[in-house]
């Protein structure tokens, strides 16, 4: 057999020993091509931008060889990201006409191309990198017109009707994800000190796996889903992304709203998306689905939680590809975590954020990535951001159920999200990093509670109590002090800023309530308050002042219509403050915390008539706590002794009936015993909002260094704290 190598200054030069294609027996086999200029650098831009590259370089190799784009039987498309294929798609359209190449298309790990040619595998076949890290094209070529069109979801040598034995990836996307502790980069190690120039084929991470649809579970294709209407669709994403959109980064909007225009725009709309990005999509309707106020309902019996249709709809969209992460995955992953916390789910909610940081560490987005890296700067900046999103959500969830997080901080070393060195149009693509930066310092304060208050360690280490207190405020006074300006609450702060600021207040409240509570105990113990050590007076005080603030914040809300009335993190956060200001106007009675608990009552029951199941959770306890306390004041004296008749308490779910029949105003404190301190309405919209870490007193405590004062002895039983937070 005769074979003739094809070389032409026309395309990129290949590597040495390479050539551009091969004609063997009247076939022309090209190699693989990156979008790369005649000067060999990377194209620059979008992903049509580097598949159009791409196509261009191996049409000048194949005219060079005789040949045309026109001869081209068969085309096989390697995606990092499977939300890439409709951009891929229309270039592709463009340079094919009417009678197009059969096709077929596999899912690659994103960042595996470093700028490098795949020779062609066998004579069937040949490899053409398409991008740096976001497609692969693989072409084969022979003098013929006679083809189809054919898009099948499932890749080459995986049969849709049986299981099968097949390569996972590409080499080099495999190689990315290979830890150093494995055997397969031990083995490598060897091959590299034996043979300092090993050849590709020596060095490869690829291995077999049995692959089977069944594993992905996909229950629908993406062409049986109905979507909505496209205006109803636009107003959803649009009320989605304004109430979350800015506090994390689930994806890059920008991109996400081209492809929905591409989609309601197209003729054939099923042609412009797939199953990953339609998965992704019908979340994200759901989401907004549960934030629009046109689903409040005005009935007494809980509704359906809006959104529910959607969700169930990217259930049976979603794939689990987890030998082959992306970060589409990962987006979405995140998206079903926060939605699962709306249905009640939050275990759920916990196993999505934990699948979601387990592929992010397997695309290694926990890591800096190697100066070579050839990813764009969006790209870069992308992993970066949706990582610490990643991080976020792991601590937020592991906190609400108690459980330790799923990663340390010391085995974490990429870059926080930053816009420094970013070009404009880069940062009018990401947006500010200020607020996720914000959320990430909290959530890494979150680690810490977790670790230093209410981990195993931290009860048997009881003596180390007050410090590790004391730590945890300073890291929080630090955060304060630093938060930009434009993140800090005022009246005419946003819905995003809101949320920022309770979940620093909410930081405040799980560090500071078990001395609250111990304060609550001493006084039911005896009857009265007996005197109280400064240090213990200062974290009760400081305590009550983050859930003041919090639930003045939630009237700030209602009143605006910005209070997500059905939103799992609203209600979680006004239970927290309402317990806290329920303890303070049991100790010291007065009539801002009275006011503050009978609001806070009437905003939790609107969310629970609103279909808020967090909310409907939260009420049960709320009504025998009221009970409990009715009883307490209802005695002579007033005060809820050792000596006080004993009341059964009432079950947590006694009945959902019983909530919609009592009566919240009933919980009224006496005004013998109430304060005269200014009322809740009295303090003023513009003064409520005081910094609950703006003590004296709580300043000379953080700033003492002496671990064996007596008065920092607060008899707190740290056993006793080990409850669900």
């Amino acid at each position: 057999m005769t074979k003739v190598a094809v070389l032409t200054d026309k395309a990129p030069k290949p590597r040495p020993i390479y050539n551009q294609a091969i004609i063997a027996n009247g076939f022309v086999f090209c190699s693989g091509q990156l979008p790369k200029d005649l000067n060999g650098n990377i194209v620059q831009g979008t992903v049509q931008d580097r598949t159009r590259q791409c196509i261009k370089n191996l049409q000048a190799v194949l005219e060079a060889a005789g040949s045309s784009l026109e001869d081209v039987v068969e085309v096989n498309v390697f995606l990092s990201d499977m939300s890439d294929f409709s951009s891929m798609n229309q270039v592709y359209g463009e340079y094919w006409g009417e009678v197009k190449p059969s096709r077929t298309y596999l899912n690659e790990l994103r960042s595996g191309i470093r700028n490098q040619t795949v020779e062609s595998p066998s004579q069937e076949d040949t490899t053409i990198i398409a991008s740096n890290g976001h497609e692969a094209v693989q072409e084969s070529h022979r003098p013929s017109t006679l083809s189809t069109d054919v898009s099948p979801v499932n890749p080459p040598c995986r049969d849709p009707q049986t299981q099968s034995l097949a390569p996972s990836s590409s080499q080099l996307s495999a190689e990315r994800v290979v830890g150093e502790s494995t055997c397969v980069a031990f083995s490598n190690r060897i091959l590299q000190c034996l043979n300092p120039q090993p050849t590709p084929s020596s060095m490869s991470t690829d291995y077999p796996f049995v692959h089977s649809p069944s594993f992905a579970r996909q229950m629908k294709s993406a062409t049986a889903c109905k979507l909505p209407d496209r205006i109803r669709a636009n107003l959803l994403v649009r009320l989605a992304l304004h109430f979350i959109g800015h506090d994390y980064h689930f994806f890059l909007q920008r991109d996400f709203l081209q492809q929905m225009d591409k989609v309601y725009g197209a003729k054939d709309a099923v042609a412009e998306y797939d199953s990953v990005w339609a998965c992704k999509f019908f979340v994200v309707l759901a989401l907004g689905d549960l934030y629009s106020s046109a689903n409040v309902s005005t009935t007494k019996t809980p509704c359906e939680v809006p959104g529910t249709d959607y969700f169930v709809t990217a259930n049976e969209l979603l794939q689990d590809h987890f030998e082959e992460p992306s970060l589409a995955q990962v987006e979405t992953m995140l998206l079903f975590c926060f939605y699962s916390n709306a249905l009640g789910r939050t275990k759920s909610a916990h196993m999505y954020s934990g699948i979601a940081l387990r592929l992010s560490t397997s695309l290694k987005l926990h890591r800096n990535l190697s100066e070579g890296s050839d990813l764009s700067a969006v790209d870069r900046e992308h992993r970066i951001r949706l990582w610490w999103t990643v991080y976020i959500f792991d601590r937020s969830t592991s906190s609400r159920l108690s459980l330790p997080a799923t990663i340390q901080d010391r085995d974490i070393d990429v870059d926080p999200p930053t816009s420094d060195g970013l070009a404009s149009d880069v940062q009018d693509v990401l947006g500010p990093p200020a607020h996720l930066i914000a959320h990430l310092n909290l959530a890494r304060i979150t680690g810490c509670i977790m670790q230093d208050i209410y981990g195993l360690s931290s009860k048997e280490n009881a003596a180390n109590f007050v410090q590790n207190v004391r730590a945890i405020l300073q890291r929080l006074t630090k955060w304060d002090a630093h938060v930009p300006s434009s993140l800090r609450w005022s009246q005419s702060a946003n819905r995003s800023v809101a949320s920022l600021h309770l979940h620093f207040n909410q930081c405040i409240i799980l560090t500071t309530r078990p001395v609250l509570l111990h304060v609550l105990k001493e006084k039911q113990a005896s009857g009265t308050l007996p005197p109280l050590p400064d240090t213990t007076k200062t974290l009760a005080d400081s305590c009550v002042s983050a859930a003041r603030t919090s639930n003045a914040i939630f009237l700030h809300l209602f009143i605006g219509n910005s209070l997500a009335v059905r939103g799992y993190f609203d209600a979680h956060h006004l239970f927290s403050s309402t317990l806290v200001l329920i303890i303070s106007a049991i100790i010291s009675p007065n009539s801002n915390d009275a006011d503050a608990v009978q609001t806070a009552f009437q905003l939790m029951v609107l969310m629970k008539e609103s279909g808020n199941l967090a909310a409907l959770q939260y009420l049960p306890k709320m009504l025998q706590i009221q009970k409990t306390v009715t009883r307490m004041f209802a005695g002579d004296d007033g005060l809820g002794g050792p000596e006080q008749e004993d009341h059964p308490p009432t079950p947590m779910h006694s009945g959902f009936a019983e909530c919609d029949a009592h009566e919240w105003n009933n919980m009224v404190f006496p005004e013998s015993l109430v304060g005269p301190g200014p009322s809740f309405d009295e303090a003023g919209p513009g003064h409520f909002a005081v910094d609950p870490l703006d003590n004296p007193l709580l300043q000379a405590f953080l700033d003492h260094t002496e671990s064996n004062s007596r008065d920092e002895n607060l008899g707190v039983d740290v056993e006793g704290m080990g409850f669900i937070l």
